[in-house]
C-alpha cells in the first residue's frame, strides 16, 4: 500500500484490482468446477463399484427367492429322509410288523371265511383296492427315497450366495429381494 501510494497512479491500482478481481473470480470457478467433476468421477467409481458386487450375485428378479427355496429344501434333506424311511419300514419292513404283510394276513384269513359268508365280497374287494394303493404308495415311496440325496456341497454353494445377498441387501438398507431393482437403478444412472 505505501508504495503504491509513492507511485501514484490511480488507474494502474484501478487496472490491477480489476485484473485480480476477475482472476479470483476465474480461479473460484476453476476450482468448483474440479470439485465437481471429482465429485462426480467419486460418484461414478462408487456406482462401477456397487453394480460389480451386485452383478457378482448375478441377480434375477427372483434369484433371492429361488436360492431361499432351494437352501430350505436342501437344508430339509435330512429330516425328509428320516421321515420318508420311518414310513418306508412301518409300510413294508420288520418282518411281522409291517402295513402290507398284516393287510395280507386280513385278506387271507376272510378269503377263507367267504365261502361259509358270501357278504364277505365287496369287504374284499375293497380290501384287494387298499392293497394294489399300499403297494403302489410303496413303489412310490421307494423311488422317491433312491432320489433324494444330500448335498452339502451344494448347500454350502447356496448358503455363501445367500450370505452375499443377505450382507449387499444391509449394506443397501433393502430387502433382498429388492437388489435386483437397485441394480438396474444404478446402471441406469451411469
Amino acid at each position: 500500500q505505501l508504495v503504491d501510494n509513492y507511485a501514484n497512479h490511480p488507474a494502474l491500482l484501478d487496472q490491477v484490482s480489476t485484473f485480480y478481481q476477475a482472476w479470483r473470480k476465474t480461479y473460484d470457478e476453476l476450482k468448483t468446477i474440479r470439485d465437481n467433476q471429482q465429485e462426480h468421477t467419486s460418484e461414478i467409481t462408487l456406482l462401477n463399484e456397487h453394480i460389480a458386487e451386485l452383478e457378482d450375485c448375478d441377480l434375477k428378479a427372483d434369484t433371492y427367492e429361488l436360492l431361499d427355496l432351494e437352501q430350505r429344501q436342501l437344508a430339509a434333506v435330512d429330516s425328509q429322509l428320516m421321515h420318508l424311511n420311518q414310513a418306508h419300514q412301518l409300510m413294508s419292513q420288520h418282518d411281522e410288523e409291517n402295513l402290507l404283510d398284516k393287510l395280507y394276513v386280513i385278506e387271507h384269513a376272510l378269503q377263507e371265511q367267504k365261502k361259509l359268508l358270501p357278504q364277505l365280497d365287496n369287504l374284499l374287494g375293497m380290501l384287494n383296492n387298499a392293497s394294489m394303493l399300499l403297494h403302489e404308495t410303496n413303489s412310490e415311496l421307494e423311488r422317491l427315497l433312491s432320489s433324494l440325496e444330500p448335498d452339502p456341497q451344494r448347500l454350502s454353494q447356496v448358503e455363501k450366495s445367500l450370505e452375499k445377498i443377505h450382507h449387499l441387501a444391509r449394506k443397501h438398507r433393502i430387502k433382498p429381494n429388492e437388489l435386483h431393482t437397485l441394480q438396474n437403478t444404478l446402471q441406469s444412472r451411469l
